[in-house]
């Protein structure tokens, strides 16, 4: 018989977030948090959740902190925006790291409150109180995680009792690899574009010269390598016959320049994050070598 979870979930309410941005928060709190999580009314919330990088997002925040000073809260934003008593969630967004954010907003503030009661309790007669100390601000980014495991160092370590598994289809891989692969059979450049902040970076892979050039930098991308693939937006095309890497990338537009054979990898290795694919085993890795230019 199945047995149901005897604790509430965690109520947590949005403040400049869009309709499409709320979807998908619902769908990452039904399968990442395991329901752990739900959306809620402002009044009733136990957590807020504001996005800085809105337009009326500091108007959002004083008002919230007007009406619901002791709520805990987290920020999302591209960049870190110095405010007190929150957490921090760098963009682009980790769901998996948003969701813990959330739940450790909730159990400290819990545990304040539990404290300042049982304080209460026991003093409040006889003594004044003393307001407990605040508590400092979380930081909470992508380094955060830390760098996964290669290949070598995962299966050598006698630590590891159980191996994880993931499918690259829940996440960019694997349509970066198709795209690698159908540009390389067709002898056609391929831009693979993703939406950040509702602007369009392209990643374009260049077979001709066996080159993939990309606007996104390294930490951005490694990011979004463990972001689920429903939360972020994308769209792909081939690149006509005469035209390459060099045509796309020309002036000053910032770009990162690898391999074609390292940037695979190196996406792989980021998805991975520890785990193994599932079209993989262990044993596989004793023919697989790590690329020369990685090692460097």
């Amino acid at each position: 018989m199945h047995k149901q979870k005897t604790t509430n979930p965690i109520r947590v309410t949005t403040l400049g977030l869009d309709e499409r941005s709320q979807e998908v928060l619902r769908m990452a709190f039904s399968s990442v948090a395991k329901g752990e999580c739900v959306l809620s009314d402002t009044a009733s919330a136990d957590v807020g959740l504001c996005n800085m990088d809105s337009h009326n997002a500091n108007t959002l925040w004083s008002k919230n902190k007007t009406h619901y000073p002791e709520r805990p809260m987290v920020v999302i934003s591209v960049k870190n925006p110095q405010l007190e008593n929150c957490m921090y969630v760098a963009k682009p967004i980790n769901i998996t790291m948003l969701v813990d954010a959330i739940k450790d907003a909730f159990s400290s503030s819990a545990m304040q409150h539990s404290v300042a009661h049982a304080v209460n309790g026991m003093h409040a007669s006889t003594q004044e109180l003393h307001p407990l100390p605040q508590q400092p601000e979380k930081h909470i980014q992508e380094t955060s995680m830390g760098s996964p495991l290669t290949p070598e160092e995962q299966w050598n370590d006698e630590g590891h009792s159980s191996i994880n598994y993931y499918s690259p289809a829940d996440y960019l891989q694997e349509e970066l690899q198709n795209s690698a692969t159908q540009a390389s059979e067709r002898n056609l450049s391929a831009q693979y574009s993703v939406k950040l902040n509702d602007t369009w970076l392209h990643i374009t892979i260049d077979p001709i010269h066996n080159k993939v050039v990309s606007e996104i930098s390294d930490q951005i991308l490694e990011s979004l390598c463990t972001t689920p693939r429903y939360c972020i937006e994308t769209k792909s095309k081939f690149l006509s016959k005469n035209r390459s890497h060099f045509d796309v990338y020309r002036g000053d537009k910032p770009y990162h320049e690898c391999t074609i054979a390292q940037f695979i990898w190196k996406v792989a290795l980021w998805t991975s994050a520890g785990r193994l694919s599932k079209e993989m085993s262990p044993s596989t890795l004793a023919e697989f070598n790590t690329p020369d230019t990685l090692k460097k």
